[in-house]
Parts: structure tokens; sequence; C-alpha cells
């Protein structure tokens, strides 16, 4: 058992969409090759024999927000004493869960490392088949994304919290 952990961040939903089915693929391979604990959300599917701590959807069945996601990935990490966590994400996604990551590990107080993921192949990242509409086009995606980069952080964590 390594002490590394890895977070993956979904990109859309449902589970079975070409992009959360590829950061599963690498996931699950990145974590039996270092027998790392997985945490991740369930529209990200992770092959069976892996320890993985799922981020449940709310109420209404929507996928948890990244900050929840960073915040319970640190969470874990702080209780396996994990030294590295690899952040898996999309690549239009990648920023902000670092961010996120990182504001949490600061907050928690958890001096801790990071390892970004960068895909191998070319992955097509939209998907007109998921069911946010926000992960169908790169212009969806970008005009979405900048509003919440660019939020004061204490207003961020009031709505993504």
């Amino acid at each position: 058992m390594s002490n590394d952990l890895i977070v993956a961040f979904a990109f859309g939903k449902p589970d079975t969409i070409p992009p959360n089915v590829y950061i599963g693929e690498e996931t699950s391979t990145i974590a039996q090759k270092l027998g790392a604990i997985v945490c991740t959300q369930r529209d990200v599917p992770i092959e069976n024999g892996i320890q993985v701590e799922y981020v449940e959807n709310d109420q209404n069945n929507n996928p948890p927000p990244t900050l929840r996601i960073a915040r319970r990935a640190i969470e874990i990490a702080r209780n396996c004493n994990a030294e590295l966590i690899w952040v898996i994400a999309a690549k239009p996604h990648r920023e902000r869960a670092l961010r996120d990551l990182k504001k949490s590990a600061l907050e928690a107080e958890l001096n801790i490392q990071f390892h970004l993921w960068e895909e191998s192949s070319d992955c097509q990242w939209f998907c007109k088949n998921s069911e946010q509409p926000r992960t169908q086009s790169e212009k969806d995606w970008r005009y979405r994304e900048w509003i919440l980069e660019n939020l004061p952080f204490w207003l961020y964590e009031r709505i993504a919290g």
C-alpha cells in the first residue's frame, strides 16, 4: 500500500460518457500500479478491487462540487498519512481542481505535495451526451469557469462548499 492518494474529478455525467470512462481507466491503472486509495465521485467508473472513497451526490442527485471533493480528499490524505496527491482531472478542469485542493490543504494546515496528471492521448473532453450542459461545449465551460475562477474565494466557497 502506497502513501499516495489519487483524487479523480469527473467531467460531466453520467459515468458512461467517454471523458469519465477515460478518467476512470487512467485512475484505475495508476491506483493499481501504486496501491493507492482513490477519492472520487460516482460519475468516475473505478475498477473493482481498488479502495475507493466516494464523495456522494446531493439529495437531488447533482454531482458534488469540485471544492467539496477537494476538501474530502484532504481529509482522507490526512487520515491515511498521504505524502502525495495525484490530481486526475480533465484538462479544462485541472487548474481549478488543483487550486481547490491547495486551498483545502492550506485550510487544513496539511503540508502535502501534488502531482498533476497529464493525459497520454488526445481526449475529447467536451461531450454532447453529458447530462451537464457546461461540459457539452468548450464555450459553455469557459463562460462558467471564468466566473468561478474570478470570484473572490469567500464567495466561491459559499457557492461550491
